[in-house]
């Protein structure tokens, strides 16, 4: 998925693009109004960059949809299942302190093997891209540092991609890039992004465990987004990742705080916690960026533990 440069978006693009954002809240109002209230409120303020993106991201869903015989309401369906499991996570973890799932082993049986649910796990997933502020907010992070720090790739991995978003965003942004690769441990979500994502020839699908993975030669840049906390060690998993690394090389990681999930494991309690993982692993910062999920004044941010979802550049400590 190519998403256009909307550093100057023409007039018609934000309008189809707003038109798109409220025909998806509005297909979201028919089976949840306070949730699609809650949209308006979050999305409409963002302004003509937003959706000139949104309206893209909305098509290139669409189209996909379409490929698979589905619409968006279906895609929808599959978002508010989601809203439905994170906000009975969080009901949970409000009153005991702790996330469901303890084990890498658990939740691979209950989420990742399960084609049932990964599917509309990575479909309300890819929704959220557009209608959380804060994953847009981070996208738009992680474009301008990847982008600044292009010239310099080559060679682009990606851990536990998903649903392929970054990945088409780095194919995009790294013109003169020579090879692409996305590793990932659930079939489900390889699929999904083998269909999403634009084919290339170089540009490699691996189903693997990266700590069981090898490359023939080490990799420019690594870009693992949401992935430490659904292994029970963060520290170890990060550090793996200097094993494919130049050591010129940069990492891009995202990682929540206080946000329990069906398939997260490893509780950040803040971005000082995700940081002492970080130096532990043996990276420094390079550059960050952090963004609250909810509007809220701090002393209500901390009393119902709202997620902070943590971006950052990394380099390898000298």
């Amino acid at each position: 998925m190519n998403l256009p440069d909307t550093s100057s978006p023409t007039p018609s693009a934000v309008s189809r693009g707003e038109t798109a954002v409220k025909n998806l809240i509005h297909i979201v109002a028919k089976a949840n109004q306070v949730h699609a209230k809650k949209l308006e409120r979050f999305l409409m303020p963002l302004g003509a960059d937003y959706f000139a993106f949104a309206g893209a991201f909305i098509d290139r869903v669409s189209a996909h949809l379409v490929e698979q015989g589905r619409t968006l309401d279906f895609a929808v369906e599959c978002y508010l299942k989601m809203i439905a499991d994170v906000t009975s996570e969080h009901v949970r973890f409000l009153r005991t302190g702790r996330y469901t799932s303890t084990s890498f082993d658990e939740v691979n049986k209950r989420v990742y093997g399960n084609p049932e649910v990964m599917s509309y796990y990575m479909h309300g997933l890819l929704l959220s891209q557009v209608l959380w502020a804060h994953h847009y907010k981070m996208m738009l992070f992680f474009e301008a540092g990847l982008a600044r720090r292009s010239g310099a790739v080559k060679s682009y991995m990606e851990v536990g991609g998903g649903h392929g978003l970054f990945l088409a965003e780095a194919m995009r942004l790294i013109p003169k890039g020579e090879s692409f690769t996305m590793v990932d441990i659930s079939p489900a979500s390889l699929q999904m992004a083998q269909e999403f994502v634009p084919a290339d020839g170089r540009l490699t699908f691996t189903l693997a465990d990266v700590f069981s993975h090898e490359v023939e030669s080490k990799v420019d840049f690594i870009t693992m987004g949401e992935v430490m906390e659904h292994v029970e060690d963060p520290v170890k998993l990060l550090a793996r990742l200097r094993h494919f690394l130049k050591d010129t090389g940069r990492v891009f990681i995202t990682t929540p705080t206080d946000s329990p999930a069906i398939d997260h494991i490893f509780h950040f309690k803040s971005a000082d916690h995700i940081r002492q993982i970080i130096d532990e692993a043996g990276f420094a910062v390079d550059e960050e960026l952090g963004l609250w999920a909810e509007d809220m004044p701090p002393e209500l941010l901390a009393k119902y533990k709202v997620t902070l979802l943590y971006g950052a550049f990394l380099k390898s400590k000298a």
